[in-house]
């Protein structure tokens, strides 16, 4: 007696169609899996650009990022500082051009924020994201951090929270990018 026990081919041959289809349907569905997984990817990198591609190329962007731009600008030459960030939003309503500056402020962080939760959460591609956003939404954040700070100050302290988390990321991963770039050469 051998360990299978009494070997006879003819009942082996008959089931052993039986297996085959066994081991067939499960690779099968394994590739469906793999497939279906990779139909997902390709649909959120695909609704990624889509995304990105009507944000950037809208005129409301446009505007806004120019009037975020001139803010940041304010703040580089000094002509604004967090404190007074701070009185003139209290003061809304007098200043028309810091209102403008200020609706576009929060519109451009709160772009920020709503795409690093999509990327934090796998809804979005972050290296699609990265690609284009990365050395703006960096540099931005480190002109404009002084401002949320002040911010957190006299509201939530996890205002544009997300939006940091992705900026410091960006940041160190571009530093590391920067090193090992400079080591080759």
């Amino acid at each position: 007696m051998s360990f299978w026990g009494e070997f006879s081919w003819p009942e082996f041959v008959s089931v052993f169609p039986t297996y085959i289809a066994a081991a067939g349907a499960t690779v099968a569905a394994y590739i469906a899996i793999i497939s279906l997984r990779k139909a997902r990817d390709e649909a959120a990198e695909r609704d990624a650009l889509n995304s990105l591609f009507s944000e950037v190329q809208s005129e409301h962007w446009q505007e806004r990022r120019a009037r975020f731009f001139s803010l940041k600008e304010s703040l580089n030459d000094g002509r604004m500082d967090g404190k007074l960030f701070i009185q003139k939003r209290l003061q809304r309503g007098q200043d028309t051009q810091f209102d403008e500056q200020l609706n576009a402020f929060h519109s451009v962080l709160n772009s920020y924020e709503v795409m690093a939760i999509g990327i934090s959460t796998g809804a979005y591609s972050e290296a699609t994201f990265k690609e284009y956003f990365g050395p703006i939404l960096v540099r931005d954040w480190q002109s404009i951090s002084s401002l949320v700070e002040e911010i957190r100050k006299i509201e939530d302290k996890t205002t544009y929270a997300n939006a940091e988390w992705l900026a410091e990321r960006w940041s160190i991963n571009t530093e590391e990018h920067t090193k090992s770039n400079s080591q080759v050469k």
